[in-house]
């Protein structure tokens, strides 16, 4: 699913519970003012089947929000690590290749093929950028932190390392 249908869907939900305990609670109440003519056993039942039938519904929200937030977080996270590699390493693995066009100051006139890097091509590039930040390490041009932080941004960036991994391999949350 996506972002979107999630917090749909986690609506959706959450407004089915709340529906349905607005018309448990109102049930309840008439029942009170005698509208209603039920016995105690038949109403506890009622409740309890109801109030049953509500919590379900807000787990299933809280499921569905809590994977709308983990995607978020996923999301957010991989746009600040390729900020991050583009303004230390000038490089993106969202960038185009330009492979043909035509450049001409009648912007009409201009044109520009392009692709996507291939997988072997952002491979690579992950890989030469590590290599920087090692020898940037060994001559002492950045600290351990830092060059720490580089490698996790470019390893996010690269879609090598997520939030997940993160978090279960016990690294930094930022």
């Amino acid at each position: 699913m996506t972002r979107e249908e999630l917090l749909n869907k986690s609506d959706e939900l959450t407004l089915a519970w709340m529906d349905k305990q607005a018309k448990l609670d109102n049930y309840v109440q008439r029942w009170l003012d005698g509208e209603v003519q039920m016995s105690s056993e038949g109403v506890q039942q009622l409740i309890d089947s109801a109030t049953q039938q509500i919590e379900q519904l807000k787990a299933q929200a809280t499921q569905f929000q809590s994977e709308y937030m983990r995607i978020t977080q996923e999301e957010t996270m991989r746009k600040n690590a390729v900020i991050s590699v583009r303004h230390n390493f000038g490089v993106s693995p969202d960038e185009i290749i330009i492979t043909d066009g035509v450049l001409s100051s009648n912007a009409n006139e201009s044109h520009l093929d392009g692709r996507s890097k291939s997988p072997e091509e952002l491979e690579d590039e992950r890989t030469q950028l590590l290599a920087r930040v090692r020898e940037k390490t060994m001559k002492k041009e950045i600290s351990l932190s830092e060059a720490s932080r580089l490698a996790n941004d470019i390893n996010i960036a690269y879609g090598k390392s997520s939030y997940n991994q993160e978090n279960t391999q016990g690294g930094m949350k930022r």
